[in-house]
This record gives structure tokens, sequence and C-alpha cells, in this order.
């Protein structure tokens, strides 16, 4: 499903201080999909099943 999202804009407009491209938005996405089909959205539930 995350495959058929085009995420280069978002990549491309979050780069981190240094330059570099922060975590790629593909796979924040699905961390927030799996987190939610799991039964919880949560930022402590996500960090701990990752």
């Amino acid at each position: 499903m995350v495959d058929l999202i085009d995420c280069s804009k978002a990549n491309h407009e979050f780069r981190g201080p240094s330059g570099e491209f922060a975590y790629p938005r593909e796979l924040l996405l699905r961390l927030i999909l799996m987190s939610v089909f799991d039964g919880g959205l949560s930022s402590r539930e996500i960090e701990r099943k990752t």
C-alpha cells in the first residue's frame, strides 16, 4: 500500500539540519500504519514495537 504513494516531494522538503535526509517518509508511514492495524497509535507504543 505504501509503495503506491509518492513520498518523493515530502522526502525532499524534510531534510536534516546538515543537509541530509531525515527518516524516509515511507518508513514513517509504514510504522504508523503498522501501529494502527495493531490497535494503537501512541508514539510510545510505536517506539516499543519498533
